[in-house]
């Protein structure tokens, strides 16, 4: 678990902090929609890593029978999340749908570059 901690501390800032300066550059070059739509999508990710990792080792840690249901119940919850965030770029003329959707890879971009900085690293 304290694993699953240290990955949740080092990934979760970057993304919020790279959404955050990506979005008030677009913001201030007057593309407020694609600015507030990267955001929204980068919270929309950080709360779908968030909630996969705090179901995670629950669901790899205790055998009993209601495992499966609360793996399914976390799918569903990290679904709607996505959905959410989706909906509102969809229906709101305040965000930008594709901006949204390239937010809601954020996590995953931070955790791939991170990465590649690591075995750029190391053969250093």
């Amino acid at each position: 678990m304290e694993q699953v901690n240290e990955l949740r501390k080092r990934y979760c800032p970057r993304a919020l902090a790279l959404a955050v300066i990506a979005g008030a550059i677009l913001i201030v070059l007057d593309m407020k929609p694609i600015g507030r739509g990267i955001i929204l999508g980068t919270l929309a990710s950080i709360l779908n890593f968030l909630v996969m990792s705090h179901a995670l080792p629950l669901a790899v840690l205790k055998s009993s029978g209601g495992g499966m249901l609360r793996s399914l119940g976390s799918v569903l919850v990290r679904y709607l999340l996505m959905a959410a965030a989706l909906f509102v770029g969809y229906h709101y003329d305040g965000y930008d749908f594709f901006a949204v959707a390239g937010g809601l890879f954020s996590v995953q971009l931070v955790i791939l570059a991170d990465h590649l900085y690591q075995g750029i690293r190391k053969k250093n």
